[in-house]
C-alpha cells in the first residue's frame, strides 16, 4: 500500500514538471490559459485515481476508450474529415471579372452584389 501512494506521488510530481516544463516552452502566452485547463482536467484524473481504484472503477476509465459508443463516435468524426478534405477547393477569381449568371450555378458559386453592414 505504501508503495503504490509512493507511486502515486511520484507520478504526480513527475507531471507537474512535465507541464511547468512545457508552459515555459510555450513563445506565446495566448495559448497558455488553454494548456493549464487541459493539465487541470488531466491532472483531476491524476489525482482521483486512489479513490476509482478503492471502489473498483479504475477499469471502466481505462475501457471508456474501448467502448462500442466512443468507436462510433471516431467513425463519423473520421467520415466528417474525410468529407472535408474531399471537398475540392475554391478558386479565388480576384481581379476577374464575373461574366453570367449561368456560369456561377453551374460551378455552385454563389455571386453577391452587394452587402450592406449596420443601420
Amino acid at each position: 500500500m505504501l508503495e503504490y501512494i509512493y507511486e502515486w506521488i511520484g507520478n504526480i510530481a513527475f507531471y507537474m514538471i512535465m507541464v511547468t516544463a512545457v508552459l515555459h516552452l510555450l513563445p506565446n502566452s495566448d495559448y497558455q490559459k488553454y494548456i493549464r485547463f487541459f493539465t487541470g482536467l488531466v491532472l483531476v484524473i491524476l489525482l482521483a485515481t486512489p479513490i476509482l481504484k478503492i471502489f473498483g472503477m479504475e477499469k471502466d476509465l481505462a475501457n471508456l476508450y474501448d467502448s462500442s459508443a466512443y468507436q462510433e463516435q471516431m467513425k463519423k468524426i473520421e467520415e466528417s474529415s474525410e468529407f472535408l478534405n474531399n471537398i475540392a477547393p475554391i478558386e479565388e477569381t480576384a481581379g476577374e471579372p464575373q461574366d453570367t449568371e449561368g456560369d456561377s450555378e453551374k460551378s455552385g458559386q454563389i455571386q453577391v452584389e452587394e452587402i450592406e453592414i449596420g443601420q
